[in-house]
């Protein structure tokens, strides 16, 4: 199964809309604070001890179709 038909859209009639994806990565300790532990120092004060990336997805449009009347 494509990942693109686990998308379903639920928007109002006629109208237009936009979703992404946005993903966050567990924080992790920089080089520099795994070389301070292994040397025996506390880490520096400059820089953050930890960083988190980030990354999001390219926007997906979505416009809906209109509603088929039942008979």
């Amino acid at each position: 199964m494509s990942p693109l038909n686990l998308l379903s859209c639920s928007v109002v009639d006629g109208q237009k809309s936009v979703y992404y994806v946005r993903v966050l990565e567990t924080p992790t300790p920089r080089w520099t604070t795994y070389d301070a532990v292994e040397i025996g120092l506390a880490p520096s004060d400059i820089v953050p001890a930890f960083i988190q990336e980030s990354s999001w997805t390219s926007p997906v449009w979505c416009e809906s179709e209109p509603m088929a009347k039942s008979k």
